[in-house]
């Protein structure tokens, strides 16, 4: 009984009850005061007797006009069937000559109430007599009808007015844990849902409260998860690389004591030293995705224009990779937007991007670089063709994932473009406002 009470339904009910009984006794105190207000002013301004006076000087026109004596007394009746007099009696001494009641009934006490009673008599003029007459009419009854539809409407717009407030509260209610449920959404799990109540609105939050509880708390298991996986392959890498450096030792070390060993030695050797680079640079790059992870938080350095900030870092890569035997083609297109970078980022964005050309780039064709804008980033681009498929050397991608890791740190993005015979990156830095002079 008591989960009903408190149900969106038992407060709707009780609501409804106790808006009806305060209507109720608002309509009949209001009722009150508004009869003994309008009785005393009747009383005081004798309304009824100039009523009754403005009647009778109507009805004796009417007579006049038709020249009726009291023989003709039937012609009164359409006269009164289209007045306001409710009850007319006409006496000739104490002989009752026509009576005309509009009541339904000959109770006529309930005249006392609401309708003009006789408290005095007027006099009729007919064409042969002069006739005492009695009239009442439903005069004072339409003033307190009057009133009561105004009090009766006034009550029940009030009673419509209490429900709709507490309506009003429970879609106020309703907002709120919407727009609380869009905070979550959005990602804040510390923000707590208002809690109101036992109904069945207030369960939905204390439910919503508790799933954000469960989600947080779960969230926390994941990081938890995560950073000690991150630290177990940071680990594992640092412990793979350390044996990788001294196998490529010994196959140096092999290679160059054994300068008599036969051609197919030799190249089982250079081989073994190939695939030992690959396995250290394969550790290298896990090693740095786990450092990149890592760190939640970075600090970038102060805004500056975007040619001064990668012009040193395209002239070393154009120099490594001439080196290497490729050639670079490089169209640049600067503006003077300024962009905030993190050094540390950069120099190992453009280490990971330089090992790729040199290990998956084609050294035949020209490597295109080129720089560009739009209206909310800084982009540099990388094109190149890929190797033929029998000089193809097999990728994880993670150096790429390293690479889009650190740009997302710096704001940024990245978008790769793979194609059957050529492959793009381009790297995508968001401008920032320039400080104007005070």
């Amino acid at each position: 009984m008591k989960k009903i009470s408190n149900s969106l339904y038992g407060q709707l009910i009780k609501h409804i009850i106790f808006s009806a009984t305060f209507s109720l006794f608002l309509f009949f105190f209001l009722s009150a005061i508004c009869d003994h207000s309008l009785s005393t002013y009747l009383k005081k301004t004798d309304y009824d007797h100039l009523w009754r006076s403005v009647q009778i000087e109507r009805l004796q026109k009417f007579v006049t006009d038709k020249h009726l004596s009291t023989t003709d007394l039937t012609a009164l009746t359409p006269y009164l069937n289209s007045s306001q007099i409710t009850l007319l009696q006409l006496y000739d001494g104490e002989k009752l000559l026509y009576e005309w009641d509009n009541f339904g009934d000959n109770d006529t006490e309930k005249e006392s109430s609401y309708f003009s009673v006789w408290r005095d008599s007027f006099f009729l003029s007919f064409a042969d007599i002069n006739v005492e007459v009695y009239i009442a009419g439903a005069n004072v009854w339409k003033l307190y009808a009057g009133i009561k539809f105004i009090i009766l409407v006034l009550c029940f717009l009030i009673f419509i007015c209490a429900l709709l407030i507490f309506i009003k509260s429970k879609i106020k209610y309703i907002l709120i844990l919407n727009h609380e449920i869009q905070i979550l959404e959005s990602g804040d799990l510390d923000y707590c849902i208002s809690v109101k109540g036992t109904d069945e609105l207030g369960t939905l939050a204390n439910s919503l409260d508790n799933m954000r509880k469960a989600l947080k708390d779960q969230a926390q298991k994941e990081a938890l998860a995560v950073q000690e996986n991150q630290r177990m392959i940071r680990e594992m890498s640092h412990d793979l690389r350390t044996p990788l450096t001294s196998l490529l030792l010994y196959t140096k070390f092999l290679y160059d004591i054994c300068p008599e060993c036969n051609t197919e030695a030799r190249n089982y050797i250079e081989k073994i030293d190939l695939k030992l680079h690959q396995l250290k640079q394969q550790a290298n790059h896990i090693f740095e995705y786990s450092l990149i992870n890592r760190e939640l938080t970075s600090s970038l350095d102060s805004p500056e224009f975007f040619k001064e900030a990668i012009y040193d870092f395209l002239s070393s890569l154009s120099e490594y990779l001439t080196q290497n035997g490729f050639r670079t083609n490089l169209h640049f297109k600067w503006d003077e937007s300024t962009v905030c970078i993190n050094y540390d980022y950069l120099v190992r964005i453009f280490d990971n991007i330089a090992s790729n050309i040199t290990k998956y780039a084609s050294s035949e064709q020209n490597i295109y670089v080129t720089t560009s804008y739009d209206d909310t980033y800084e982009i540099l681009s990388f094109t190149n063709t890929k190797k033929l498929p029998s000089t193809f050397i097999s990728s994880s991608k993670t150096g790429l994932i390293s690479v889009k890791n650190m740009m997302k740190k710096m704001n940024g993005k990245i978008e790769i473009i793979n194609q059957e015979q050529s492959f793009s990156l381009r790297l995508f830095f968001p401008k920032t406002p320039i400080s104007q002079p005070v």
